[in-house]
């Protein structure tokens, strides 16, 4: 095949390194006619080597949508995360895009199972998918609404600044915890939420330390899992990595917040928040909003 097809095929950096290496093996094979074979193999493996890891950096990709079962529209806000073939959770994850969309990128070739979570939808298990190392996979997910949970979802009155959501406000009247509800951040215009807690919750300090982070000490300091509009972006039995997300939740700004809660001590932890929180002190659970 003429090099200029060569070229037009596979691009000019491949093209080129491929001729490169022919060059070297033409010489070679020259003054020993007897392996004129190993010149065909010398080009092939040169031509290998180049591409296999171009095509391998392009694979193992999941990208898909989650729509409501029902009514067909696109689920946005929603958890994702990557499960191995036995259901267990993977350090994979996003989050849905406005119109549902999401993309993972699977650690290695193999089986996997995608989840998503979304408060108010009942949880969705994809079925088992095979991801090879030059995959594509499409999987969709299809979540049903709840009606049950969606009465806990949080929402802003437009006549009153108050939060409204039954399992909050009876996750307050209980007593246990601290909360900042949406009429006192609207009151005291917190610039964020870590403004917002160390203003509202006595002896509550926010440490930094080099290289590891944010870090925030009430009763005492530990990792607190981190909750965001009900759904855990911490994961169970991994406090140490915990403080990435709690600097992504210590920025959320004020207008955008909704609603705070803390609890320290598992005897604290409501039962809704417990079976993220194994491995933690306790829970940050923080709602937001789109603004007005």
């Amino acid at each position: 095949m003429p090099l200029k097809t060569q070229q037009h095929m596979i691009g000019p950096s491949v093209s080129v390194q491929r001729v490169v290496r022919c060059q070297h093996a033409n010489r070679w094979s020259a003054r020993r006619p007897q392996l004129a074979g190993a010149r065909r193999w010398l080009c092939a493996t040169g031509f290998a080597a180049t591409v296999l890891p171009l095509t391998q950096l392009q694979g193992q990709i999941i990208r898909g949508k989650v729509i409501e079962f029902r009514s067909d529209m696109p689920v946005d806000g929603a958890q994702i995360t990557l499960l191995d073939s036995k259901k267990r959770e993977l350090d994979v994850g996003t989050r849905t895009d406005s119109v549902g969309a999401f993309t993972l990128r699977a650690p290695g070739p193999g089986r996997y199972i995608v989840r998503a979570r979304r408060f108010g939808y009942d949880e969705f298990l994809s079925i088992p998918k095979d991801v090879k190392a030059t995959d594509t996979v499409r999987v969709n997910l299809w979540p049903e609404a709840n009606g049950q949970l969606l009465d806990s979802i949080l929402s802003l009155d437009s006549r009153s600044p108050t939060v409204r959501g039954t399992a909050f406000a009876a996750r307050q009247r209980a007593g246990h915890g601290q909360f900042i509800d949406r009429r006192k951040i609207a009151k005291e215009d917190y610039r964020d939420l870590e403004e917002a807690l160390t203003l509202s919750v006595p002896g509550l300090d926010i440490r930094r330390r080099q290289f590891q982070g944010a870090a925030m000490c009430y009763r005492g300091c530990c990792s607190f899992a981190i909750y965001h509009d009900g759904l855990p972006t911490t994961i169970a039995d991994n406090a140490r990595a915990a403080g990435p997300q709690l600097e992504i939740a210590l920025s959320t700004r004020g207008t955008n917040l909704h609603g705070v809660e803390l609890y320290a001590g598992r005897s604290e932890i409501p039962s809704e928040y417990r079976d993220a929180a194994r491995g933690f002190c306790g829970v940050l659970a923080y709602w937001t909003h789109s603004p007005d």
